[in-house]
């Protein structure tokens, strides 16, 4: 003991906690024998921990055993869980699809034909005609049962022939033939077909398969010549106004030839 302190011999040196530290000890601990890990002053007593090379490797290991030991537990509970939240959405898909088929079995002809005068009134054709004339309106009146399996539903169209209408639908009433593009001027049909309101009465067949519920066939026809005949008198005019136009007396549109 000098100056009060202990001294040890160099074999049984004090490590730091640096030395003893994991990422040290491989280089630190060579030797199987005791070391000192705390030395204090006057009449202090002196610890010693042994601690081996063959100790440490299996403390190591054993941690090493434990984690893995968690982390596979950990992975198999996820598993479970992940299972079961499977299951569930399959039962619910079960369920969903179910209740979608019982719906489909309660759906009726006068469901879909509904549906369908909701849905295609702003079908393409429909969309175009509501360019060409003012004031385009579809209002359906009744549906009829037609033998077991069928199914009629009527419709009227109320429409003003604009300067458009002429335009796009009877360019041919204007001498350039061409709806007024190069001048030109429009006949006196054209000038009495303007700004004129006018009433076209539609009907559509609705073909049903009770079996599966569902509409096999739809057949549709509309009748714009009746009422040109009524505004313009004769059908020599009337004919003059399909002849070169750009829709058909079944009110559907056609392209230029």
């Amino acid at each position: 003991m000098v100056d009060g302190k202990m001294h040890l011999p160099a074999e049984l040196s004090i490590p730091s906690e640096e030395d003893i530290s994991p990422t040290k000890s491989n280089q630190r601990l060579t030797h199987k024998r005791s070391r000192s890990l705390e030395c204090t002053n006057d009449n202090a007593e002196v610890a010693f921990e042994v601690v081996s090379d063959d100790e440490r490797t299996i403390y190591i290991r054993e941690r090493r055993r434990l984690k893995q030991i968690r982390y596979r537990a950990k992975k198999r509970r996820l598993l479970v869980e992940l299972d079961g939240d499977i299951a569930k959405l399959q039962g619910e898909i079960q369920d969903f699809e179910a209740r979608r088929q019982d719906l489909s079995l309660k759906q009726t002809v006068w469901d879909v034909t509904a549906k369908y005068f909701n849905i295609f009134r702003h079908g393409s054709n429909w969309e175009l005609l509501s360019r060409c004339f003012d004031n385009f309106d579809v209002q359906l009146q009744k549906q009829g049962k037609v033998g077991t399996n069928s199914l009629i539903a009527t419709t009227t169209t109320r429409i003003i022939i604009s300067y458009a209408t002429l335009q796009y639908v009877f360019p041919h009433l204007n001498s350039d033939n061409m709806g007024g593009i190069n001048g030109g001027q429009w006949s006196s049909l054209a000038s009495k077909m303007l700004r004129q309101r006018i009433v076209v009465h539609s009907s559509v067949r609705f073909d049903w398969d009770s079996a599966h519920a569902q509409i096999v066939s739809i057949h549709s026809q509309s009748d714009l010549l009746t009422p040109l005949l009524h505004l313009l008198g004769n059908l020599e005019d009337v004919s003059h106004v399909f002849d070169k136009a750009l829709i058909t007396p079944n009110f559907r549109l056609t392209s230029r030839n």
